[in-house]
């Protein structure tokens, strides 16, 4: 089993765009780069990483992990390069079961690849409508599109 949250800064200290720019107007690159950022946890069973920073781009992260279950599937290594702090999530796959290394870390997480891929589709779904709750315009956005139409596209492969 593995788990993945996230959690939006307050409303005070947040740094997004989404605060002072619609989100409809938004450009891809700032809606991947600049807007919604959050704090991340993973969890397995036996295991837990968190970067509580709330700097992590929630909607190029959840993007991200869709990326990683596409390329792990033929391929067995992939990784998540953080841009607002030195570090990576390093993600191997042996089998069924892939390894989660985060480069902060001295433990990995550990599950299977079906179970890191619904993990992904489930955060992508996730973010996309609770954030299109208080910013309608995001449904309509290439970014949300992109992440709901690679999610179903994954979940359909792996369920």
């Amino acid at each position: 089993m593995i788990e993945i949250s996230y959690t939006l800064g307050s409303q005070e200290g947040r740094g997004g765009w989404e605060i002072h720019r619609n989100c409809g107007s938004a450009t891809r690159g700032e809606l991947l780069w600049s807007f919604f950022p959050a704090s991340i946890a993973i969890r397995t069973d036996d295991a837990e990483w968190r970067c509580d920073n709330c700097w992590i781009p929630l909607l190029h992260f959840g993007l991200s992990l869709l990326h990683v279950c596409e390329r792990l599937r033929d391929e067995g290594e992939a990784r998540y390069d953080f841009t607002e702090v030195e570090g990576e999530i390093e993600f191997r796959r042996r089998g069924e079961w892939v390894t989660v290394a985060p480069s902060d870390s001295f433990r990995s997480l550990r599950c299977t690849y079906d179970e890191l891929c619904a993990a992904a589709v489930a955060l992508a779904r996730r973010v996309v409508f609770d954030l299109a709750e208080p910013y309608p315009a995001l449904r309509e956005t290439d970014v949300a599109v992109d992440m709901l139409e690679r999610a179903a596209r994954i979940g359909l492969s792996n369920g």
